[in-house]
């Protein structure tokens, strides 16, 4: 008995140790990540064609002739829009490259009624200024690839992972400064936004960027466009939606669900409306904060708006030109026009800007008031700029 009870305890203590190894040496169950769950049927804008010959691209930095090889620029999807330029603003659109697209690229552009300055004609492609958050040009042949090379940290399922910052499938939202594009060739005259519209384009010779197909057997390329505005930045900080674009219209301006661009330039196709359901994976790229390159617009409002104050922008020029009483002069520079700059300039743009756009220009005035009297008689330059600015915003008052 005792024999038997001996081995029953060694045959169990064995089965415990082989158990145990056995649990040590196999490995976990296999887990997969489960994919992006479709989202719920949004409609989106739709550019979508055929490369007559996806083999043939060139490169520019190489000295090769381009080819002209475009879709989008002969629809204008929404014209008619003669929206003045204004400090501030900026183009915010999101737009998806599908996995299935030969050209990893495509933009919304846009026509001004004349040339800005620092640019090479009148649209937004050919400005030298107009990016995006992340640096890349508005052109429509800016390649989205460069982000693909760009990584950050994510955490990812509990474990932190370095994860590129656009990939085809994600939603790219784009910030595209306007701002530098607000004031003609003659520093005076404001650009006026005439139309936007939908485009892919293979060559930027303004900028010399090259958008080239990542499968040169496959013809097809596609990108899809949503929640397209132009926005700005109220006194506050809040995003203000300046004047809204596209967001999710079951048709086109034109009243069609599909117009037919046909053959262009080395490519033919279709812009269209379409009910989206795939995934809505937000690109990395998109969460870059986007700072104005210039000054916001306090009384940012929509234009449709009819009680828009129209003293808001003179307002904010009033402080402008009370500002120049800084130059007012050697000493006017110093005493008149520091303190005319000041007090009639920064005050004036503020108080009689801001303020003053909604209550009137007596504070704008008596900042240019100000930086007169303070300014003397060797200041009263610098201080009569500065009860420019006082006046201009105080004229501008409802």
């Amino acid at each position: 008995m005792h024999q038997s009870l001996s081995w029953a305890g060694t045959l169990l203590l064995a089965a415990a140790v082989v158990g145990a190894a056995q649990a040590q040496t196999t490995p976990p169950p296999a887990t997969t990540t489960p994919a992006p769950a479709a989202s719920a049927p949004q409609m989106v804008i739709q550019l979508s064609g055929k490369l007559d010959d996806p083999t043939m691209c060139a490169d520019q930095l190489k000295g090769e002739a381009v080819s002209g090889t475009h879709l989008g620029y002969n629809m204008k999807e929404f014209n008619n829009l003669n929206y003045p330029i204004a400090l501030g603003d900026y183009l915010e659109y999101e737009v998806l490259i599908p996995q299935s697209s030969t050209l990893h690229g495509g933009a919304v552009d846009g026509d001004t009624d004349v040339t800005p300055r620092v640019a090479g004609g009148p649209t937004i492609r050919d400005s030298y200024v107009a990016q995006d958050q992340n640096g890349l040009f508005a052109h429509p042949a800016s390649s989205f690839d460069v982000l693909a090379n760009r990584m950050i940290s994510q955490t990812v399922n509990g474990q932190v992972q370095n994860v590129p910052l656009w990939q085809p499938g994600q939603w790219y939202k784009r910030d595209i400064d306007l701002s530098k594009l607000s004031l003609a060739a003659d520093n005076t005259s404001q650009v006026m936004l005439t139309d936007l519209f939908v485009v892919i384009d293979e060559h930027d010779s303004t900028h010399l960027n090259d958008l080239c197909p990542v499968d040169p057997t496959n013809p097809n390329f596609t990108a899809l466009f949503r929640n397209i505005n132009i926005k700005n930045h109220d006194a506050t900080g809040k995003q203000v939606v300046k004047m809204a674009i596209y967001n999710g219209e079951a048709k086109l301006p034109d009243g069609n669900t599909m117009d037919d661009i046909g053959e262009e330039s080395g490519a033919s196709g279709s812009v269209s409306v379409i009910a989206y359901t795939g995934p809505d994976t937000i690109a990395p790229a998109s969460l870059v904060s986007f700072v104005p390159a210039t000054a916001t617009e306090p009384g940012a409002t929509p234009v449709t708006n009819p009680t828009t104050p129209a003293g808001t922008t003179t307002g904010t020029t009033g402080g402008t030109t009370g500002a120049t009483g800084t130059t007012g002069g050697t000493t006017g520079a110093t005493t008149g026009g520091t303190t005319g700059a000041t007090a009639g300039g920064t005050t004036g743009a503020t108080t009689g800007g801001t303020t003053g756009a909604t209550s009137g220009g007596t504070t704008g005035t008596t900042g240019g008031t100000t930086g007169d009297t303070t300014g003397g008689t060797t200041g009263t330059t610098g201080g009569s700029t500065g009860a420019t600015g006082g006046t201009a915003a105080g004229a501008a008052g409802p």
